[in-house]
């Protein structure tokens, strides 16, 4: 297939600085094991959100430098098809026509972490859509480098499912570092795409009870369809008093924190058991403070990180695809790449009826 030699694209330069190109450079081919995508949808994440809004976990500060290096295209929820690639690979049995997901991380495959198989703390790592030798997904194509694990799909998976392979993994790996078990009353905090997901994948621990924490009223009636056994609003309901009557006064066994916002936090580490896990998955618009004694003194914690995925793309690509796992409601809209900014706006403002947005590479919404 011979390529354009311009795509449209979404490029950021700097915080609150982004702009849809009709001429960006259509990626070519580098090294050998280079694979070159045409992206079919790519999901707009609660991070590209953070970055659109310039906060200083990506952007940093003057205390440390953040991840994000412009000028990139950003994008890293995805799938596409696969349109050129390098002798090396070709001779890995990839073919012209197939499709694709991909890991958002280029991991190293040498450093302390990569050799543990704990890829996603590489400490070499690249990002899809944070640095531009990486570039993302919201383009018509991509260059998939040398260092990159490539999954391939079903040709009859539908394409709603495959763009959500990447959140799916993400809400897999969290619920993984939650080790939950029969006896476990989970609570999970925020019914957004995350979320969501987190109580579908959950549901397959079979734990005694799976509670949902969510203010939007669309989204409180499809985390019932999801699999929770019982959600709460917190604008309604006193929710620490409620999971703790559930549990004989004493707390939530595992808490899974997806709200992206501070009272989230606070509310998980007052409603969950001594010797509970809390998972804390989201990344916060900002600093929070806490009696840190908590863990220790008072209640002898577990707390877990998430970050990305680790090991979960194959297990949630033939969840999606036999419909173990649960997917339909949750692309609530989807807009064409020329309308990225309105589309972004539209995330941002947290209105009530949106879930997840994707952009579309066909023109269509």
């Amino acid at each position: 297939m011979n390529l354009p030699k311009t795509m449209k694209a979404v490029m950021a330069y700097g915080r609150n600085d982004y702009a849809f190109l009709e001429d960006a450079p259509v990626p070519q081919i580098e090294n050998p094991d280079d694979i070159i995508l045409k992206i079919d949808a790519c999901g707009i994440c609660g991070s590209d959100v953070m970055w659109y809004q310039g906060a200083d976990s990506f952007w940093g500060n003057e205390k440390e430098k953040g991840p994000m290096e412009p000028p990139v295209i950003p994008g890293h929820e995805y799938t596409g098809t696969i349109v050129a690639m390098g002798t090396g690979a070709a001779s890995k049995g990839y073919a012209l026509g197939e499709r694709v997901v991909a890991d958002m991380i280029k991991f190293c495959g040498d450093c302390f972490y990569c050799k543990r198989g704990e890829y996603n703390m590489c400490e070499n790592q690249r990002n899809f859509g944070h640095q531009s030798d990486v570039n993302g997904a919201f383009a018509e194509y991509m260059r998939i480098p040398e260092g990159t694990v490539v999954y391939r799909l079903p040709a009859d998976m539908p394409l709603d499912k495959a763009v959500l392979i990447e959140p799916f993994c993400c809400a897999m790996h969290g619920v993984e570092r939650a080790g939950i078990t029969k006896e476990d009353l989970v609570v999970i905090s925020g019914m957004g795409c995350i979320g969501l997901a987190m109580v579908s994948i959950a549901k397959k621990y079979e734990p005694r009870m799976i509670v949902g924490l969510e203010m939007n009223p669309a989204r409180i009636e499809l985390a019932k369809k999801f699999g929770c056994d019982l959600v709460l609003n917190p604008k309604e309901t006193d929710v620490v008093k409620r999971v703790k009557e559930l549990t004989e006064g004493r707390g939530c066994d595992v808490y899974l924190e997806v709200a992206a916002h501070p009272s989230s936090v606070y509310q998980g580490l007052d409603m969950i058991r001594k010797k509970g896990r809390f998972v804390q998955f989201s990344a916060l618009p900002e600093e929070i403070t806490y009696d840190w004694t908590i863990i220790g003194d008072r209640k002898e914690l577990d707390i877990y990180g998430s970050y990305t995925s680790c090991h979960c793309f194959e297990k949630v690509i033939r969840g999606l695809y036999d419909g173990s796992l649960k997917s339909e409601g949750m692309i609530t809209h989807r807009y064409p790449l020329e309308q990225f900014l309105a589309a972004v706006e539209k995330a941002a403002r947290k209105e009530p009826d949106v879930i997840k947005i994707v952009m579309t590479m066909d023109g269509k919404e």
